[in-house]
């Protein structure tokens, strides 16, 4: 009996502390908040991300929030800084107990990102159940993503500006490396760029304010959809007080002092160039590089006069030297006219004088011809170009039937066609030295001749001017003989 007795009081004192037990305890797992999405992502692509909020008891309120990385994320709904905040509270007619919620983002780049329930919920439930970060009661799954780096590899800015300032060099996405030149009297300087990829993204380095005097590097990290970055790098000079002007860029060309632009605003550029920089000297100047023309150099200059103009850069021992740029148009194609002396002249060819071409004077080379085969047989000179696939050689200009074409010394013409026949007035190959020499002599005798009938031409006016002095003089002479004789009548 006494058994008995005490496994009843037992079982009473169990069911009693049952009974005593808080309610909310049974409620401990009632509450769930789970995070979901898809498991991988592609840089720069949108995605979406769930959030689920159950409850066994009707919803009487909460105050949720979301923390991501915002470097890693953009918040494609509102601009959320990397927390998302969810309120909510029924209406007197509604009745929840689950609660579904979208949110929208851009993966900004590769790797493996969180989203998780901040540390600072609430929530409560109809019969005033509060849950807490205090009693970590909530059953709650957060959120894990892998951004991969699959995209464009583009990483190159489409634009870089300083307002008020220029870039030196010119921008251009190859080019890395820049420099602004701002005088003593600025003092802050904004700096903003544009990503070639709308997918893409940039930061900039601090800029100081205010700008200090001398140099201050500036950064670009360019990131690609994919990941890929690149650094720019903008180097901004801020001058000393009262320091001297800059150096003046300027060239000799034959003989004539030319100024350089620091710049190419207001100048109509050929298609097939992009503005770069090179060194005259010590100064740093504005060129246009034609990646599409073999990546041939021309430079803006502005002569005494105010008269603008291109030349060609070419560079020969460490020596520039600058030719007049010349474009001969085409209909199928437009070439470039190069220095004469930039390919070895064919055989049996001599480099003469300058010829117009289709509106261009133009140094040319003509077959070499005796003197007494010289007249008549100036019908067909050569020159050196450029086209605009980038290819160099000689083209041969027909004077007589205007036409250009490829020239090919190797026994073709530019087009592959058999070459013109030989003209039997043409003297053979191993004379051409002795004809070299005759066509000497006659540049000579015409050189000589020009100068006699110069010197004659002289001549005849020295005799003109002296007639017209003799016939002064007489005339003077005379009138004072009459005066006299006059004079001597009167007495």
């Amino acid at each position: 009996m006494k058994k008995i007795s005490l496994l009843i009081t037992t079982a009473v004192a169990v069911a009693m502390l049952f009974l005593i037990l808080p309610t909310h305890n049974v409620n401990a797992n009632a509450v769930s908040v789970n995070i979901t999405g898809p498991s991988t992502v592609v840089s720069g692509r949108e995605f979406s991300v769930t959030l689920r909020i159950n409850a066994n008891l009707l919803i009487a309120g909460y105050n949720l929030g979301i923390v991501y990385n915002s470097s890693a994320f953009e918040h494609l709904d509102r601009d959320s800084a990397g927390r998302i905040a969810i309120l909510f509270a029924p209406g007197a007619n509604e009745n929840y107990r689950e609660r579904t919620y979208t949110l929208r983002f851009r993966a900004l780049q590769t790797g493996t990102f969180n989203f998780e329930l901040a540390g600072d919920y609430s929530l409560i439930l109809d019969d005033r159940t509060l849950f807490s970060p205090s009693d970590n009661r909530i059953n709650r799954s957060n959120y894990s993503i892998n951004v991969t780096a699959v995209g464009s590899d583009d990483a190159t800015l489409r634009s870089i500006v300083v307002p008020g300032h220029s870039l030196s060099p010119a921008f251009r996405p190859q080019t890395r490396d820049y420099t602004v030149n701002v005088p003593y009297s600025v003092t802050s300087v904004t700096l903003t760029a544009t990503n070639n990829q709308s997918a893409g993204r940039h930061s900039i380095s601090n800029i100081p304010n205010p700008l200090p005097v001398g140099t201050t590097t500036v950064r670009i990290t360019s990131t690609a959809p994919n990941g890929v970055t690149l650094t720019y790098t903008v180097r901004i000079v801020r001058a000393v007080a009262n320091a001297p002007p800059p150096p003046k860029a300027e060239v000799e060309i034959d003989g004539e002092v030319h100024n350089i632009p620091p710049n190419f605003d207001g100048v109509d550029i050929p298609n097939g160039f992009e503005e770069c920089s090179m060194y005259i000297g010590d100064v740093e100047v504005p060129i246009l590089v034609g990646s599409g023309w073999g990546n041939l150099v021309i430079i803006n200059t502005v002569d005494s006069d105010g008269n603008e103009r291109f030349f060609i850069v070419t560079e020969y021992d460490d020596e520039k030297f600058f030719t007049p740029f010349q474009i001969i148009e085409l209909p199928n194609t437009d070439l470039i006219v190069l220095p004469i002396d930039t390919l070895e002249l064919p055989s049996g060819f001599i480099v003469y004088d300058t010829r117009e071409i289709f509106g261009q004077l133009v140094q040319v080379a003509r077959r070499l011809v005796t003197a007494a085969q010289l007249n008549g047989n100036d019908d067909f000179v050569i020159f050196i170009a450029v086209n605009d696939r980038g290819e160099t050689g000689w083209f041969g200009y027909d004077i007589i039937d205007g036409t250009i074409q490829r020239y090919t010394p190797n026994g073709t013409n530019g087009n592959g066609s058999p070459p013109n026949p030989p003209n039997p007035n043409y003297p053979s190959e191993c004379d051409y030295c002795d004809f070299e020499w005759e066509l000497i002599i006659y540049d000579l005798e015409n050189q000589i001749r020009m100068l006699e009938e110069q010197m004659q031409f002289s001549d005849e006016i020295r005799v003109m001017i002296i007639g017209g002095l003799a016939f002064f003089c007489l005339t003077l002479i005379g009138l004072t003989i009459y005066a006299f004789s006059r004079k001597k009548i009167e007495i």
